[in-house]
């Protein structure tokens, strides 16, 4: 089947499996889903939940999904372009048939704010992010995240601050020169962290000495209630 891009329209409701949502009919697994527009999608699981990759526009004013239920796509490529009048996103990436799944942030602003779960094998936040995006929904809606990379993006913060939302990966990788990165307890057994840059805010560390934080440049916050840490 050949690839075609289609564009939310929400021009009869707020349901992703309704055809007349789009702009070129519903997406599936080989279609790249533009989401645009003014309407706000409802969250959930949904029936085409199966796209190559979905954008969402930093022309959409509309919001995803609710903290109760983000909306349930199984996507490889991921994109977050809002804007500043873009609403609240909450999705969760299922991983069910793209198992890998790359997360990209280049926008972002205001209430654009990205509450991610399920899985991310990569996330990139570039240059042009800007405002606060949350690595996972709650402690029922997870994210599981293997490498977070955070480049150029002085503008952009990552909050992972609350353990119980965020189970990073064994042996992940943290990479960043700018931003600020807010974590709680400790970025995955065998993990490495490399900050070149920006602010690091650790708080409640649990020490794991398989764990690897490399600082060349940047801000180290070592809050109280954090573990103890050997400096080599």
């Amino acid at each position: 089947m050949a690839k075609k891009w289609t564009t939310w329209t929400g021009a009869s409701s707020s349901d992703w499996d309704t055809a007349g949502n789009w702009s070129n009919g519903l997406p599936d697994a080989d279609d790249t889903a533009v989401i645009d527009g003014a309407v706000n999608i409802t969250g959930g699981a949904v029936t085409n939940d199966e796209v190559d990759a979905v954008y969402v526009a930093s022309t959409y004013t509309g919001a995803i999904g609710s903290s109760g239920t983000p909306l349930e796509i199984d996507v490889a490529d991921f994109q977050f372009d809002g804007g500043t009048s873009t609403g609240a996103s909450y999705v969760r990436l299922t991983a069910s048939s793209n198992t890998t799944p790359t997360v990209t942030i280049s926008g972002g602003n205001g209430s654009a704010s990205l509450y991610l779960a399920g899985t991310a094998t990569k996330m990139i936040v570039n240059s042009t992010a800007s405002g606060t995006f949350y690595l996972g929904v709650s402690a029922s809606k997870t994210l599981a995240i293997k490498e977070l990379v955070m480049v150029g993006c002085s503008n952009a913060t990552i909050d992972a601050s609350t353990s119980a939302n965020v189970a990073w990966a064994s042996s992940g990788v943290i990479h960043m020169d700018a931003g600020t990165l807010k974590i709680s307890e400790n970025f995955g057994s065998s993990g490495v962290c490399e900050c070149l840059g920006g602010t690091l805010t650790i708080s409640d560390w649990t020490t794991t000495l398989s764990d690897v934080l490399n600082v060349r440049g940047g801000t180290v916050n070592w809050n109280s209630g954090s573990g103890s840490i050997s400096i080599q």
